[in-house]
C-alpha cells in the first residue's frame, strides 16, 4: 500500500512537471491551438523558441515574451543556422524575434534595443525591415518639416569622362556612377532610371556605386532617392557616349593647291595634323580646315583627335588628285576610278564609280566582341550626298568628295547584318552588305561557368511543418502557383536564364553542380522571409542571403527573384586578367583597378591564350588548363596550375568561373 501511494505521488508529481512545461500554457484562438510544440517538450532552448513563435502567431505576445526570455538564458546568440540536435538547424533569431513581440505590444523603445542587438549578431533582413518601421513611427512624433534626400555625385575618382555644361562625356559604354545620398530621415531607397539600386542598411547616408550601361549618343539617367517618411528626391544627369574617332570630310583640293575640308565631331574636336603637322581647331563641334595639299611620298595623311582621345586617320594617296581637283567640271571626273587606291573584298551593289572601303572586313566576319568601331571611306567623283550604315546618317551634308568615318557598332549573339550606303548627289548610289557573326569566347561561354544546382524550397524552420501554426494566408494561394513552394525556385531559375550571367541548374535535372544554392521559406502572421544559402565544394565558407516581404494579398516575388539574383551578381562578379608573373606551376595575375575580392580564395579559374587575335573583332581562346586560386594577396591572386606544363613565351590569361 505504502509503495502504491509514492508511485502515485511520483506520477501527479510527473505529469504537473510535464503540465506546466508544455501543456498548461496552450491557447486557442478559432479552433487553433497556439503556444505549443511539435513533439515532446524537453525545456531546452529551441523548445522555449519553438513555442515562443507558436504564442506569436496566436497573438499571445505575454506568453511568447516568457518563453523567448527562457531561450535567452540558454543560448543568448542570433545565428542563421543553430545546431538543435544530430544534424537538425534552424534560423535562431532570438532577439529579433523578442524585439518583435516587444514591436506588437507598442513597447518600441524595447523593440528597438532588441532589433538593433539582433542586428550586431546576424543581421537579417527582417530585423531591418521592423527597425525601419520603429524609426518612422519616432520620425512621425516629431513635429518639425519632413527633408527629402539629398544626391550627391563623386566624380573625383574616375578617369574616363569628362564633365563640362553639367553634362557627361564618355568614350565608355560602362560608367560607373558614384556619390552619396544623405537625410536625418534615413535613406531607405535609390532608383537608377526605374531599375531598383539594393543596399542595406537604410541609413542617414547612403554611398552608392552603380555600373550603368549605356549607348552610343545622348541618354538621360534620373536618379531617385526615397526616405522612410516617402518623401522623394530626383536628380537628373545627361550622358554623352562618343565612342568614335572624328568624321573626315574632304571638299577637294581648290586652284590655289590647297586642301579643303572639314572636322565633325560628336564631343569635342582636340587635335589636327596633316602630314604630321599641326593645324588649328577654332570650333568645338564642326570646323574647315584649308591646308597646301603636299602629298609626301605619293600621300597626304590626315590624323584627328577628339577630346575623349577618339582617332580617325584618312591617307590620300596620288591618284586621287586629279579627283579632289575642284576646278574640274564633274562630268570630266563623273567616270574616273578610284579603285587604285581602295582595295576591298567586300562585293558592291550600286553605280561602282563610288568606292567604299572598308578595311579589315570581308563579306562574311566572325567578332568575338559586343561592340566593334567600323572605320572606312566613302569617295565619289562627283559629291556625296549622304553616308549611312543600317539607316543611320553619319553625316548629311553635301558637297563632300571623300568622307572618312568611324562608327560604333553593338551586335547582337548570332548573325548580324550590316549595310553601308552612300548616295551622290546626282541620286545614284552604292552599296555593301556584310555579315557579322557574334560569338563568345570560349572561357566565356556556360560550359566554362560553375554549375549552380539550385535545390527544392524547405521550411526555414523544421518545426513548423507539422501544420500546428496556422497562418492568416497561406504562402502560396495564388493558383498559378499550384500551392507548390517551388514556384519560388521556378522563377529564380527562370530569371538566372534570361539573364545569361549563372548556368542556374534544377536539382532534379541530374547533373552534378559545382555549387549549390539551397532556398528556405519561412512565413508567419507578419510576413514572409526566404533565407539562401551559397555553398561550393571550392570554397568551405557558405554565403547566405536573406529576404523579407511583410505580409499582404500581393506579395511581389519576382521583386524578391530580382533582388537576390542581383545580389549574387554584384557577389560573384567574373574576373578576366593578364598574367602578370609565374613561376612553375604557380601563376600571379592583379586584377582590373585592383579589384580584389576575399571570397575568391579557393575559387576555381580558368588559364586560357587568346587565338584568332583581331584588333576590330577581339579573339577567341584556347584553354589550358584549370586551376584554383591558392592565396588572395592585397595586390592580386596567386594561382596554382597542377599537372601541367605552361609554355612561358605564350602570353596567358585567367578568368574566374
Amino acid at each position: 500500500m505504502k509503495n502504491y501511494y509514492c508511485t502515485s505521488i511520483i506520477f501527479v508529481i510527473f505529469i504537473f512537471v510535464v503540465g506546466c512545461q508544455s501543456s498548461h500554457r496552450v491557447r486557442i484562438k478559432n479552433n487553433t491551438k497556439y503556444c505549443v510544440t511539435k513533439g515532446v517538450f524537453k525545456s531546452r532552448w529551441y523548445n522555449y523558441y519553438e513555442r515562443s513563435l507558436s504564442c506569436m502567431e496566436g497573438g499571445f505576445y505575454e506568453e511568447a515574451l516568457l518563453d523567448i526570455n527562457e531561450a535567452i538564458n540558454q543560448r543568448s546568440e542570433d545565428e542563421n543556422m543553430a545546431r538543435t540536435y544530430g544534424v537538425r538547424f534552424i534560423a535562431y533569431f532570438p532577439h529579433r524575434e523578442k524585439g518583435l513581440i516587444y514591436f506588437h505590444m507598442k513597447k518600441y523603445e524595447a523593440s528597438k534595443e532588441e532589433l538593433q542587438l539582433s542586428i550586431q549578431q546576424e543581421p537579417s533582413a527582417k530585423a531591418y525591415f521592423y527597425l525601419d518601421k520603429i524609426r518612422k513611427f519616432e520620425l512621425s512624433q516629431k513635429n518639425q518639416q519632413i527633408s527629402s534626400p539629398k544626391i550627391v555625385l563623386d566624380y573625383s575618382k574616375s578617369q574616363k569622362q569628362i564633365i563640362e555644361e553639367g553634362e557627361i562625356w564618355t568614350k565608355e559604354l560602362s560608367l560607373e556612377l558614384e556619390g552619396t545620398a544623405n537625410d536625418e530621415n534615413y535613406v531607405s531607397e535609390i532608383w537608377f532610371n526605374n531599375e531598383k539600386y539594393y543596399f542595406e542598411p537604410t541609413a542617414k547616408k547612403v554611398t552608392f556605386k552603380k555600373t550603368l550601361n549605356l549607348s552610343k549618343g545622348r541618354q538621360e539617367v534620373e536618379i531617385k532617392a526615397k526616405n522612410l517618411m516617402n518623401t522623394i528626391s530626383k536628380k537628373k544627369i545627361v550622358i554623352n557616349v562618343d565612342n568614335a574617332g572624328p568624321l573626315i570630310l574632304i571638299k577637294g583640293i581648290d586652284i590655289y593647291g590647297n586642301l579643303s575640308g572639314e572636322l565633325v565631331d560628336e564631343s569635342e574636336l582636340m587635335s589636327l595634323t596633316v602630314n604630321r603637322k599641326n593645324v588649328s581647331i577654332k570650333q568645338k563641334k564642326r570646323d574647315n580646315f584649308n591646308v597646301p595639299a603636299v602629298f609626301e611620298n605619293n600621300c597626304i595623311k590626315v590624323f584627328a583627335t577628339d577630346i575623349l582621345n577618339n582617332t580617325n586617320t584618312l591617307i590620300i594617296h596620288k591618284n586621287l588628285e586629279k579627283l579632289l581637283s575642284l576646278n574640274v567640271f564633274a562630268e570630266n571626273v563623273q567616270h574616273a576610278t578610284v579603285s587604285d587606291s581602295f582595295t576591298s573584298p567586300i562585293a558592291t551593289k550600286g553605280d561602282t564609280s563610288i568606292e567604299i572601303e572598308l578595311p579589315g572586313f570581308n563579306d562574311y566576319n566572325v567578332s568575338y566582341k559586343k561592340d566593334i568601331n567600323m572605320k572606312g571611306t566613302v569617295a565619289c567623283p562627283t559629291y556625296i550626298k549622304k553616308v549611312s550604315i543600317n539607316n543611320i546618317t553619319l553625316d548629311s551634308k553635301k558637297n563632300n568628295k571623300i568622307i572618312k568615318f568611324d562608327h560604333k557598332l553593338t551586335l547582337n549573339k548570332g548573325l548580324n547584318d550590316v549595310i553601308l550606303r552612300a548616295i551622290g548627289n546626282n541620286g545614284n548610289y552604292c552599296e555593301k552588305k556584310i555579315q557579322i557573326d557574334r560569338k563568345i569566347p570560349v572561357q566565356e561561354q556556360k560550359d566554362q561557368r560553375i554549375a549552380v544546382v539550385v535545390q527544392d524550397v524547405s521550411q526555414l524552420n523544421y518545426f513548423k511543418k507539422s501544420g500546428l501554426i496556422e497562418t492568416v494566408r497561406s504562402f502560396f494561394d495564388n493558383s498559378d502557383k499550384k500551392n507548390n513552394p517551388n514556384y519560388f525556385k521556378k522563377l529564380f531559375i527562370e530569371h538566372a536564364k534570361k539573364k545569361d550571367r549563372f548556368n542556374m541548374i534544377d536539382c532534379h535535372s541530374k547533373i552534378i553542380g559545382d555549387a549549390n544554392i539551397s532556398l528556405y521559406i519561412d512565413e508567419s502572421n507578419d510576413g514572409i522571409e526566404i533565407l539562401a544559402i551559397f555553398s561550393t565544394t571550392a570554397v568551405s565558407e557558405k554565403y547566405f542571403k536573406d529576404l523579407y516581404r511583410e505580409s499582404d494579398d500581393n506579395i511581389d516575388f519576382s521583386s524578391m527573384v530580382k533582388e537576390l539574383h542581383k545580389h549574387y551578381c554584384e557577389k560573384f562578379k567574373i574576373i578576366n586578367s593578364k598574367v602578370d608573373s609565374y613561376e612553375s606551376n604557380m601563376l600571379f595575375t592583379k586584377p582590373h583597378q585592383n579589384n580584389i575580392q576575399d571570397w575568391l580564395q579557393d575559387w576555381p579559374v580558368i588559364v586560357y591564350k587568346k587565338r584568332n587575335i583581331s584588333e576590330i573583332f577581339g579573339a577567341d581562346a584556347d584553354i589550358i588548363a584549370h586551376a584554383r586560386i591558392s592565396n588572395v594577396e592585397s595586390n592580386g591572386y596567386n594561382v596554382k596550375v597542377n599537372d601541367i606544363n605552361l609554355n612561358i613565351q605564350d602570353q596567358l590569361y585567367l578568368g574566374t568561373k
